[in-house]
């Protein structure tokens, strides 16, 4: 702390002041875990304010787990190196997580138990598209036996953020808030993962949809819900932005409606009318992969899709950490 106050006394008294940087070894002496954490909370935003570079020793678990998951969703503030000769020379070993560590100190593999007892988290969502793009995202990935996504429960960003500003716990702490990309500054809020993509979801699959061309495998199935099919579903929205060729960019098409409609109230009906629609619905909840329009999503933009699931991962376990106060040692295995 003493460090960090000399660091603040340069930055007021000197003109040309640069940053710095501040090794600290065995960061974790004296400090119970919480206290631990606490101190990496601290050193993260006093860094921000004060130009500062920290490198660390550290044979803490909580305190090396803790750095991990917040690299996991920060990577130009946070990072782990691990030195191990396991390979010969000894040699850096980038971003491992506790369990890496643990198991290679010990000689042994990875292992995740799949009888740990955990919480299960409540997942809230604006929507149901959002409930579905998440479910996509998701589909059979181990986390999602830990989480309740609430389906029927549905307010707007807004609503979920100022919850979330006035401190109610189930929202601010001990559940995990899925809103939409496009949602401004709500990834600020540590309970907020941003879903997926770079639109809303109506408009995010109907883009996907219109733009494949007409003889892609996902036109063939039992439902005979072809594009044609679609374009006639669509005709509403086709109509409103003015779509004229065989692909659409609907971020600068919807960017151009509201350019002479500022509210867009009218297009997200027609989006969530779109969306609704009893044969869409059919063709969304189709079973086998392979016909199912969100799992098809998900495929053609995995790196997108596991870089939600990375975060996603990462908040259950701060969750589970901080609002149930769940051992993090016992939440390796959700890595």
């Amino acid at each position: 702390m003493l460090a960090l106050m000399s660091f603040r006394k340069l930055k007021e008294e000197y003109t040309d002041y640069k940053g710095g940087l501040l090794l600290i070894d065995e960061a974790d002496a004296g400090l119970f875990p919480a206290a631990q954490i606490k101190l990496i909370e601290i050193l993260n935003r006093e860094c921000h304010d004060l130009d500062l570079q920290v490198v660390m020793t550290s044979h803490s678990p909580s305190l090396i787990e803790y750095t991990f998951e917040q690299s996991q969703k920060f990577r130009r503030r946070f990072k782990t190196i691990y030195l191990s000769d396991t390979y010969g020379s000894v040699q850096a070993m980038h971003d491992m997580s506790w369990a890496d560590i643990s198991a290679d100190l010990h000689t042994r593999t990875v292992t995740a138990n799949a009888d740990v007892s955990l919480p299960s988290i409540n997942v809230y969502f604006e929507d149901r598209e959002g409930f579905d793009l998440f479910n996509a995202a998701l589909y059979r990935k181990p986390i999602k036996k830990f989480t309740n996504p609430l389906e029927n429960i549905t307010l707007g960003c807004s609503n979920y953020i100022q919850l979330i500003q006035k401190g109610i716990p189930e929202f601010a702490s001990k559940s995990i808030v899925c809103l939409d990309a496009d949602v401004a500054n709500a990834a600020q809020y540590s309970s907020i993962v941003l879903l997926p993509g770079s639109l809303p979801p109506d408009q995010l699959i109907f883009e996907f949809l219109y733009n494949l061309p007409a003889n892609h495998s996902l036109w063939t199935n039992p439902l005979r819900f072809n594009r044609p099919v679609l374009t006639r579903i669509a005709a509403p929205i086709i109509a409103a932005l003015s779509i004229s060729g065989p692909t659409a960019n609907v971020a600068a098409l919807v960017t151009a409606y509201r350019a002479a409609d500022p509210s867009g109230k009218k297009l997200r009906e027609l989006f969530k009318s779109f969306y609704k629609d009893a044969e869409f619905q059919a063709f969304l909840n189709q079973r086998k992969s392979a016909l199912n329009p969100w799992r098809t999503w998900v495929q053609a933009n995995k790196t997108e899709c596991d870089a939600f699931t990375a975060r996603f991962v990462a908040q259950m376990i701060s969750t589970m950490a901080d609002g149930y106060n769940v051992d993090r040692g016992k939440l390796v295995a959700l890595n």
